[in-house]
């Protein structure tokens, strides 16, 4: 299963400069998936080619900053793909509120219609539910999913961290609530928080990086990074990697 990069990564001075850095440690960051396991396996190959460019005993993990299901057409390769990478990678699954979205379903919390609107339709469709089935279970489609849906999917998933810190930056879904402590936020803060958080412009006391709303580019403000760059729409999934020169975009039409 998942190797903890807690284990990994280490604390590190930042300097003075407008973005921290971390000393001894590279992490990747990578935006919302959202099904897109074509963009992936590029952004994949991207992270591939930049570590074999890392010195020698740098501690190196990978942060998904949630969202990997829904919308685009590819939900169950984009597990798959992570579920083998976590085998001969650090990585770490922040969770999103389309993986809470999931986890309601499957349980019968949220309805068919509400599923639907997530985009939960197309993943259902990834996993071998028919367009027949989708049309016609009505109710019965929440058993046709814990049928489709492996357990270990579901568990892998469901080993999402609310949110994950290095050093001087905390990788969340959505974002947080202002003046509130970090380890006193709710999950429906993390997971699906935006206005309150996005016009908030002071400082944290560290910088925050997130997903969940979507931009045109990686957006870089002073307190914090939003990496939503509407993969399922766009075919961009966002790649961003903090190290000693702090935080850098590297973008899959790179490679």
């Amino acid at each position: 299963m998942i190797k903890s990069l807690k284990a990994w990564l280490s604390p590190g001075a930042s300097n003075k400069r407008r973005y921290p850095v971390l000393n001894g440690s590279v992490v990747y960051a990578i935006g919302d998936v959202h099904g897109r396991s074509d963009c992936l396996a590029r952004v994949h190959a991207r992270i591939d080619l930049d570590m074999a460019r890392q010195p020698e005993g740098m501690r190196i993990g990978e942060v998904y900053l949630g969202d990997l299901v829904n919308r685009g057409n590819d939900s169950r390769g984009v597990v798959d793909a992570l579920i083998e990478r976590a085998q001969r990678r650090n990585i770490l699954l922040v969770k999103g509120n389309h993986e809470i979205a999931l986890e309601r379903f499957l349980t019968g919390e949220l309805g068919v219609e509400g599923w639907k609107r997530f985009g939960g339709f197309e993943t259902l469709r990834s996993y071998g539910v028919s367009p027949l089935a989708l049309k016609q279970a009505g109710p019965r489609l929440t058993q046709l999913a814990c049928a489709a849906i492996p357990s270990g999917h579901r568990d892998f998933l469901a080993s999402a961290e609310p949110f994950f810190r290095v050093d001087d930056y905390v990788f969340v879904h959505a974002g947080l609530r202002p003046g509130v402590a970090l380890e006193a936020q709710s999950i429906e803060d993390l997971a699906w928080i935006r206005n309150d958080f996005l016009d908030y412009g002071e400082d944290y006391g560290f910088i925050v990086v997130h997903g969940h709303t979507p931009v045109a580019q990686i957006d870089f403000k002073n307190n914090r990074i939003n990496m939503d760059t509407g993969a399922y729409a766009t075919n961009h999934l966002s790649l961003l990697r903090l190290d000693r020169s702090g935080p850098i975009a590297l973008f899959d039409e790179d490679i």
